[in-house]
Formats: C-alpha cells, sequence, structure tokens
C-alpha cells in the first residue's frame, strides 16, 4: 500500500500477533482520523464510506455529537414530514436536546440509561406532555442515526 497523493491519507499495515492488520490515515478538519480492518478490501470500503459521508453531511458522523447529528438530520432527512412537523421537533431540539448535557455526548457513546438519567432530571420542572414531545424528537433522530447505521 502506500500514500496516495492530494491529501488523501496514508494506507500501511501492521503485523500484531502474527495477524496483518490494515490502516488508513489522514488529517481532517486538524483531526487525524484512522480507519482499520484485517483485509484491504474491507478497508477501502471503510474509507469511501468515510468520504462519502464527509462529502453528505460535510463531517464525520461517527464523530459527532448528538446535537450535530439532530441540525444535520432535520435539515437533510426530513421529507416525508409537515413543515410544521419538522420546525416543531426542531424546537424540541433546540431547547431541550442540544444543549449539554445531552447535545454534547457523541452519538456513538450514547446509551439508554443516559437518556432515561437527563429525561427523569428534567420531570420536576417540566410537564408530562413536555417531556413525551422530548421522547418523541429523540425517538425521530435515534431512530434515523439506526437507519443510516451510525449507532446499533
Amino acid at each position: 500500500m502506500g500514500r496516495n497523493p492530494n491529501g488523501e491519507g496514508t494506507y500501511f499495515s501492521k503485523i500484531i500477533k502474527n495477524k496483518v492488520r490494515y490502516y488508513w490515515r489522514v488529517n481532517y478538519q486538524g483531526k487525524q482520523i484512522e480507519k482499520s480492518a484485517s483485509t484491504r478490501a474491507e478497508l477501502k470500503q471503510k474509507v469511501l464510506d468515510w468520504k462519502r459521508n464527509i462529502a453528505y453531511f460535510g463531517f464525520d458522523p461517527y464523530r459527532q455529537t448528538l446535537a450535530d447529528f439532530a441540525q444535520s438530520y432535520f435539515k437533510v432527512c426530513t421529507n416525508n414530514l409537515k413543515q410544521h412537523t419538522i420546525d416543531w421537533y426542531k424546537s424540541i431540539s433546540k431547547l431541550y436536546i442540544e444543549p449539554p448535557p445531552l447535545g454534547k455526548k457523541q452519538l456513538a457513546k450514547l446509551d439508554p440509561m443516559t437518556i432515561e438519567n437527563y429525561l427523569r432530571s428534567l420531570s420536576p420542572r417540566l410537564s408530562a406532555g413536555t417531556i413525551s414531545g422530548i421522547r418523541r424528537c429523540l425517538h425521530v433522530i435515534l431512530n434515523g442515526a439506526l437507519k443510516q447505521g451510525y449507532i446499533a
């Protein structure tokens, strides 16, 4: 393998415990991004997927926060919703989902217990209807992330 021209990144391999592992590394927006796989074909597919995501979203969706994903999701993936519904989801997201602590959490590291604890922390000051709306909005956002393969 070897270095590609024009900032395309570097392919290399390492032998660890008598097994070959293939890597690709690139500097993107001041951060070093690295992908690895057990075969060259698998690595090339991962790199291709990453490049497609960068072209589509403008950033690496696997390193993004919940707030980043929510903003991009409501810009791109709401074709089948009415404008009023999109506006409602955006307002709920902006008020309750995007601010810390939930919005700053990386999407890939978000777990159900974190969400439940956050919603419980809101219950003393918000009505049950508002919390239900936040839960619905989170459901839509996380379903989008699941369909696009960013969470499992």
